[in-house]
């Protein structure tokens, strides 16, 4: 069995990063593999002992500062677990809590976890938007976007067989996340069917 800790999923999936966990469990029940997940609340109660996995999302910066002041009473707790074969699966702001630091664009700090050897600087802009169409970026940007998505292609094994870059743009096309982003498919045989 399979034991899945989501931390914070009310504060911490603006984005709809719920949808990993989601995802996670599908593949479990597609295997037969058993699982079960523990949606644990700001201020409740977790053994981390318990898990094998941690999923953690992202959040406004108010949220971000909530769980960070959560997190940091347990990261003895959570830091001992990791080491013990914790997995965490941390997305958006959920990423920003693991390191030292997050600074908002206005000078103000909030301690994190220093967990990882980073620390994040915010600017004064968001790349919001419902698509690549309405985002404000250059040439350059979009570039970088497409070369990282190559480059963690090539990290998940996929370049050989092939993959496919998918940006879901507006209701229609079921986007539930409303900034630019990219999902990367493989590793299985994919069809011809686009939609």
């Amino acid at each position: 069995m399979i034991m899945i800790c989501h931390l914070y999923a009310e504060a911490a999936g603006l984005y709809g990063d719920n949808g990993n966990v989601t995802v996670f469990q599908k593949r479990c029940f597609w295997r037969d593999i058993p699982y079960t997940t523990d949606r644990i609340k700001l201020g409740e109660e977790v053994d981390f002992s318990r898990y094998h996995m941690v999923f953690l999302g992202g959040g406004s910066h108010k949220e971000l500062l909530l769980a960070a002041a959560d997190l940091r009473k347990r990261r003895n707790d959570l830091l001992n677990a990791i080491e013990q074969g914790l997995v965490v699966l941390a997305v958006g702001s959920g990423y920003q809590l693991l390191g030292e630091y997050c600074q908002s664009s206005d000078g103000v700090k909030a301690s994190c976890l220093d967990i990882l050897d980073f620390y994040t600087l915010m600017g004064d802009k968001r790349l919001v938007g419902p698509s690549a169409a309405e985002a404000e970026l250059d040439d350059d940007a979009l570039a970088h976007l497409l070369r990282v998505a190559g480059r963690v292609a090539r990290e998940q094994g996929l370049h050989a067989s092939g993959y496919r870059l998918v940006s879901n743009c507006g209701a229609h096309a079921c986007q539930t996340v409303p900034h630019l982003h990219l999902h990367i498919l493989g590793g299985n045989q994919l069809t011809g069917r686009m939609g």
